[in-house]
C-alpha cells in the first residue's frame, strides 16, 4: 500500500496564534525566521537549593516491580543532526502549546516543504520540531507578550524525523511508515538516541500505522485549559492524558492501591522519582515502583498500572518517556 499523509497542515481558529504557511514552497521563509516571530528572553539564573534526602521510612513494594524491557528501535542514527537548519530548512508553522507550556516551530527540508497533503512524503524528507520553554509567572502560568503569544526562553529539544526507503522496520509493531526519529540537544548531543525512540514512533503510528505518513498529530490544542479535561476515572485512579497526569497530586490513606490509566494517544511509563543535586525531578536509580510501557489508548484502551502504598510519605513520580510529566502521591495515616 502506498502511504498517504494523514495530517500535515491545520485549519486553525483565527485567534489561536498559529502561523500556517500555504502556497508555493519557494515562498516559504527560512526556519530561522521563527526567531523574528516570537519574543525571546533568556531565563533568570537559578540559585542552587538544598537537595532532598531519601526518606528512611520509605515503604517497601508489596510486590517486586516489573523489569523494564527496552522497546524495539533502531540501533544506529540514520536521521542525523540538521546543523544548518536555520538557513537550509523552511519554516512551516509556529504555535504555542498550552499543555506543555512550550513555544514550538515546525520546519522541513526542501523535499518536506514541497509535500502536498494527501500524497506520500518523498523519500529524503526531513521534518524538525523545535521546542522552547515558555516564560512562566510566579504561579507557573505562561507570560504573554504584547501579541498574546508565549515568550520563548530556553531551547529544550530538537526533534527530527527522516523518511527513507525501508526506514522504521526496527520499531516493530509501532512502526510509523518509513520514518525514523531522534531528539537532539542544541549542541547536537542526543536527548533521545535512536535506541530510545520507540515512543516517538508510537505517537506517530497511533493513527494509521504503517499505511500512513502521519507527520503531525491531529490533536494540538490552542485554547488553554479546555484541552486538558481528562476522561473521568475512578476513585484513587490517575488519568494520563495529553502528556499530563490528572490529578497530578493525589492524597490517599495508607494501604490504598493507586492505579494509573493511560487515556492518551502515546505510550507512557510511570516510575518513582527523586530530586537530584540540581533540584530536578528524575527517575530513581532503584525505584519503589515502575510500570511497564503503557500502550496508547488506540492500541490498548485502558492500559493501566497499580501500586499499593503501605507507609505514609510523599512520593514523586514521572513518565520516563516524557520527563515533563510529573506527579505526587501524598500518603497519610
Amino acid at each position: 500500500m502506498v502511504p498517504k499523509s494523514k495530517v500535515t497542515s491545520f485549519d486553525p481558529k483565527p485567534d489561536d496564534g498559529v502561523m500556517v504557511y500555504q502556497g508555493d514552497p519557494n515562498d516559504l521563509q527560512p526556519c530561522g525566521a521563527f526567531k523574528e516571530m516570537r519574543t525571546f528572553q533568556a531565563p533568570e539564573p537559578v540559585t542552587p537549593t538544598a537537595t532532598n534526602t531519601p526518606n528512611p521510612q520509605a515503604p517497601t513494594p508489596t510486590a517486586p516491580p516489573p523489569t523494564s524491557t527496552p522497546l524495539p528501535a533502531p540501533s544506529v542514527d540514520r536521521v542525523g543532526f540538521p546543523a544548518n537548519y536555520e538557513t537550509e530548512f523552511k519554516l512551516l508553522f509556529v504555535f504555542d502549546r498550552p499543555d506543555r507550556k512550550l513555544v514550538r516551530a515546525i520546519c522541513g527540508n526542501d523535499l518536506a516543504a514541497q509535500h502536498q497533503e494527501g500524497e506520500p512524503f518523498a523519500y529524503g524528507s526531513v521534518l524538525l520540531m523545535i521546542s522552547y520553554s515558555a516564560k512562566l509567572d510566579v504561579t507557573g502560568q505562561p507570560v504573554l507578550d504584547e501579541n498574546g503569544h508565549y515568550i520563548a526562553q530556553k531551547l529544550v529539544a530538537l526533534h527530527v524525523q527522516r523518511k527513507e526507503e525501508g526506514f522504521g522496520e526496527a520499531y516493530g509493531e509501532n512502526r510509523a511508515g518509513e520514518w525514523e526519529f531522534v531528539a537532539f540537544n542544541e549542541d547536537g548531543s542526543y536527548q533521545n538516541a535512536p535506541a530510545t525512540t520507540n515512543f516517538c514512533a508510537a505517537c506517530h503510528s497511533h493513527d494509521g500505522g504503517e499505511s500512513v505518513d502521519h507527520a503531525f498529530r491531529m490533536h494540538l490544542w490552542y485554547d488553554g485549559d479546555a484541552a486538558l479535561v481528562s476522561p473521568p476515572v475512578g476513585e484513587n485512579e490517575i488519568s494520563i492524558y495529553l502528556y499530563a497526569f490528572h490529578e497530578d497530586v493525589l492524597e490517599v490513606k495508607v494501604g490504598t492501591t493507586v492505579t494509573w490509566v493511560n487515556n492518551d494517544e502515546a505510550s507512557h511509563k510511570v516510575v518513582a522519582a527523586v530530586i537530584d543535586d540540581q533540584g530536578k525531578v528524575v527517575a530513581a536509580n532503584e525505584p519503589l515502583f515502575e510500570s511497564p510501557a503503557l500502550a496508547s489508548v488506540n492500541a490498548q484502551p485502558g492500559a493501566s498500572f497499580s501500586f499499593t502504598f503501605d507507609k505514609p510519605g510523599e512520593y514523586l513520580y514521572l513518565c520516563t518517556t516524557h520527563a515533563n510529566e510529573i506527579g505526587k502521591i501524598i500518603v497519610t495515616e
